[in-house]
């Protein structure tokens, strides 16, 4: 699950509060739709797939939605976003096989959660409480209210099951304070404060995930990039990345996380970052980890317009490439994924070069000459959006491609917002939000990808070293 990078939200500030009286456990809920909604239509596959061969791309649903769209996230076949509508923002909730269902219900960052027994919940803040809902196995949809209240300002960046346990992580304020919420079947949440961690981490959105009682997050401020690991953080050389978006954490049952994120750094070390810690995160010195450099989202920009002659037009082209996303997800049979939306943006014109004459400068008087200046004409401008889904290798030395796919049917989206994955047994689902808005869903079966290993030009391996934070 991924959980965008940037400023912290905050709880919807026109949202009723509850009153104290809370239902205990799970209540029956059909909630009214919101005033505008969604519309689903089921999209043709691609001609790479035909009757006779497997297709990589099993499912391809497109839902326009004519109020706005937020915190996109998928939980193994389950699309989850929030749906705004003026000043109440709702949810939508698009199980795989099911329709979508959006409500109109105010509240902030929807954020579902698989059990280990395939039940999805989906936690989210209404007024200052903590409320869940979960689908049963009829489909129908039911709500918990917490008995227990968070202010204001607290920012839902994840929830997770822990066993038997559903765990609500919260970020408190821009120092980088948490506050972790536990469920019980019965009695009121348990509450845990999290000191910020050590480090200069101000400007950082702290995505948790925990394994056991123990967080994993990536972080983001004045130090650079850190991976929090319990309460100890390690920070990432500068030479890997300064800066991080977009973060994801894959979490195994046993074993160390693998950390995702998305560098906006504006040298070669923009684009995608795979870590792969090689110890257990809990040394008192330093760490050895793979950097894996993904280079097809790296941002890029070229353009042969700026050299137009001066007489005949001559045709010429800007050409801008850069990526949304850094999502991974884990298979049944225990391989890793990555995901990511490469978007390229190409200007095409028939373009020259204009001079103003001479200037005419009296006697005494300063002069200056005016530059030229470049005009264009029969100006056509295109978007294309392609998915590019890798599989990891299990130490972090290499990768392969497994689809790279244009998104035909977002072309004219000249922005993506955010991107996440999940996986159901080898199938991996991913979600796309463009600012449209719109949301894309495909299903890809990976046992039917043509694997093809990534070269030197399309990924760097380097070994470093992670630095405890004093």
């Amino acid at each position: 699950m991924l959980v965008a990078a940037g400023p912290l939200s905050v709880a919807t500030a026109s949202a009723p509060v509850p009153s104290p009286e809370v239902a205990s456990g799970y209540q029956p809920f059909s909630g009214e739709p919101p005033a505008k909604g969604c519309v689903v239509r089921e999209l043709a596959l691609p001609s790479m797939c035909s009757a006779s061969q497997r297709c990589p791309v099993v499912r391809n649903r497109l839902a326009s939605c004519e109020a706005g769209a937020t915190d996109l996230s998928v939980a193994g076949s389950t699309v989850v976003f929030g749906v705004q509508n003026g000043p109440v923002t709702g949810f939508a909730i698009w199980p795989a096989g099911g329709a979508l269902r959006s409500f109109g219900i105010a509240g902030s960052d929807p954020r579902p959660a698989l059990s280990r027994e395939g039940v999805l919940t989906m936690v989210r803040v209404e007024g200052q409480r903590l409320v869940d809902y979960r689908l049963d196995g009829q489909g129908l949809l039911e709500r918990r209210v917490w008995d227990s209240t968070v202010e204001q300002s607290d920012h839902l960046m994840t929830a997770t099951w822990v066993g038997p346990r559903l765990v609500a992580w919260l970020s408190k304020d821009y120092r980088g304070a948490s506050l972790e919420v536990t469920a019980q079947e019965a009695g009121t949440p348990v509450k845990r404060e999290i000191p910020p961690p050590p480090g200069l981490w101000s400007t950082s959105a702290v995505s948790a995930h925990t394994s056991g009682a123990r967080p994993f997050a990536l972080l983001y401020g004045p130090s650079g990039v850190g991976i929090l690991a319990g309460d100890r953080v390690w920070r990432l050389p500068m030479t890997v990345s300064r800066t991080a978006a977009e973060q994801d954490v894959l979490v195994p049952e046993t074993g160390v996380p693998i950390f995702a994120f998305k560098s906006f750094d504006s040298t070669d070390a923009s684009g995608a970052h795979v870590i792969f810690p090689k110890g257990t995160l809990t040394a008192t010195g330093s760490e050895s980890a793979t950097d894996l450099h993904l280079l097809a989202g790296r941002f890029s920009r070229a353009s042969d317009c700026l050299d137009a002659p001066l007489e005949k037009p001559r045709a010429c082209k800007r050409v801008e490439t850069d990526s949304q996303g850094a999502a991974l997800a884990r298979t049944s049979d225990g391989r890793a994924w990555f995901s990511e939306v490469v978007t390229t943006r190409e200007h095409r014109a028939s373009a020259r070069r204009v001079c103003p004459p001479p200037p005419h400068c009296s006697a005494g008087q300063p002069c200056r000459e005016e530059p030229c200046r470049v005009t264009e004409r029969d100006v056509h401008d295109s978007v294309r959006n392609e998915l590019v889904v890798v599989r990891l290798s299990p130490d972090g030395t290499g990768a392969e491609l497994g689809i790279r796919y244009e998104l035909a049917d977002i072309a004219g989206a000249n922005v993506v917002r955010m991107v996440d994955m999940d996986a159901a047994g080898t199938h991996l689902h991913v979600a796309v939000l463009t600012g449209d808005p719109k949301v894309l869903w495909l299903e890809l079966d990976t046992k039917a990808m043509t694997m093809a290993p990534l070269g030197a030009a399309d990924v760097t391996v380097t070994p470093v070293e992670l630095s405890p934070e004093k």
